[in-house]
């Protein structure tokens, strides 16, 4: 069952049912993945030409730059949610 869109670009979109990781980028064991996915040819920039603050790991095995930060792109996961069944 999809759970619908992330917009996560001035231009782009990634389906939430790929997302295993939201993270900074800013980290060296981050960074060491990133060139990893980039010589991979894995790696996706929605950066728009602004600075990378999230990174975004997928389940089909992909790398997505975006420029907002990781607690905005949470918020807007979790604000979309469906109401959970309690």
């Amino acid at each position: 069952m999809s759970n619908g869109l992330l917009r996560v670009g001035p231009e782009g979109w990634i389906s939430k049912d790929e997302i295993v990781v939201i993270a900074r980028p800013s980290s060296p064991p981050m960074q060491r993945l990133i060139e990893s996915h980039r010589q991979s040819e894995k790696l996706i920039d929605l950066t728009g030409g602004r600075p990378a603050r999230t990174v975004i790991f997928t389940i089909s095995g992909y790398a997505v730059l975006a420029p907002q930060r990781p607690e905005t792109l949470v918020r807007r996961f979790l604000a979309q949610e469906p109401p959970s069944q309690a």
